[in-house]
């Protein structure tokens, strides 16, 4: 006859639970140990900081770019990683492309009018980055914007503003942001008006004032008192093709010199001097300017195409060639 199988419950050993649960206990220390995630969270919950594994701050950011452009000349990404590397953060992206119309629209309503952007949230205040890249960082709409060397313009800088020589209904614009007291500013005086007189109907050039500070706002706001008599031209030749004598000469008897040359009303032109009357209009065009990248001067706007610094006569001319062709 078979044995009677018994239906008593097999028992369990105590003993398997504790080891089980030290097992357990043990895990979770050598986690808690070994893990920054896991020792950082404890911690949180139990509002403790043991200084083991420091936090790492992440911000949240928004790159404006464009993903339509092959091979793009700035490394974003890189520059994101070398400022996580430095300053011990974590970025957190959200890419917008403003080769999208959703794109394009949310970098117009941050008053973007070129691309590449990063714009880091609030908390980036809490960094050491923010402390040393403030005063690159401009606040717009809540967010922290850092703009790097362009590569998509939204959109270009005004024709309206500025001192203009040419044609209106040229082809080709050159707009050039610039500086009385920067040299190559004043090696780029001959070229251009050498492209003016092989282009006279094609080619408009527009002078636009960018501040580098120094001498530069007193300079810029005698070249405008000039203006007020239409003899801005003579003034700013005579101060380009003298810039060797500013530093050797006292400011105000340059001026002068500056306005005998240029046959102004010096009555009128040293009250408007005196009063730094155009001081606004010179911050305006030096932000504008800043707003579409120009970091330095001589900068140079031809139609679409951008060039920083100074360059040749060939240079130039090829520029131009290839936009009326």
């Amino acid at each position: 006859m078979p044995a009677k199988k018994s239906t008593k419950a097999k028992g369990v050993n105590p003993w398997m639970i504790v080891s089980f649960a030290l097992i357990l206990v043990f895990s979770g220390l050598i986690a808690y140990d070994k893990s920054p995630t896991i020792h950082n969270g404890v911690n949180s919950v139990f509002g403790y900081d043991s200084g083991q594994y420091p936090v790492i701050p992440e911000i949240k950011v928004d790159v404006f770019t464009d993903n339509s452009i092959e091979n793009p000349p700035v490394d974003i990404a890189g520059e994101l990683e070398a400022i996580e590397s430095e300053f011990e953060i974590k970025v957190k992206i959200n890419e917008i492309d403003v080769s999208t119309e959703d794109g394009e629209n949310q970098a117009k309503s941050f008053g973007l009018k070129a691309v590449p952007v990063i714009a880091f949230d609030d908390s980036v205040k809490e960094t050491e980055f923010y402390n040393e890249a403030k005063s690159y960082l401009e606040k717009e709409k809540g967010k922290y914007i850092l703009r790097l060397q362009p590569f998509k313009y939204l959109e270009l800088p005004s024709k309206d503003t500025g001192h203009s020589r040419g044609s209106e209904n040229a082809q080709v614009t050159i707009i050039e942001y610039s500086s009385f007291s920067c040299p190559y500013c004043g090696k780029m005086k001959d070229p251009i008006y050498q492209i003016l007189d092989k282009y006279p109907n094609q080619v408009r050039y527009i002078y636009k004032n960018y501040n580098r500070g120094g001498i530069d706002p007193v300079l810029e706001n005698a070249s405008e008192c000039a203006a007020e008599q239409n003899k801005f031209w003579p003034f700013h030749d005579y101060i380009m093709d003298n810039q060797s004598t500013l530093a050797s000469t006292e400011p105000d008897e340059f001026l002068t010199n500056a306005a005998n040359a240029a046959e102004l009303d010096l009555e009128a032109y040293n009250s408007c001097v005196a009063n730094m009357k155009y001081e606004d209009k010179i911050k305006e065009q030096t932000a504008e300017g800043f707003e579409f990248g120009v970091s330095g001067t001589p900068s140079f706007f031809i139609n679409d195409k951008y060039i920083g610094g100074a360059v040749s006569y060939d240079t130039l001319e090829k520029t131009v060639e290839s936009l009326l062709n």
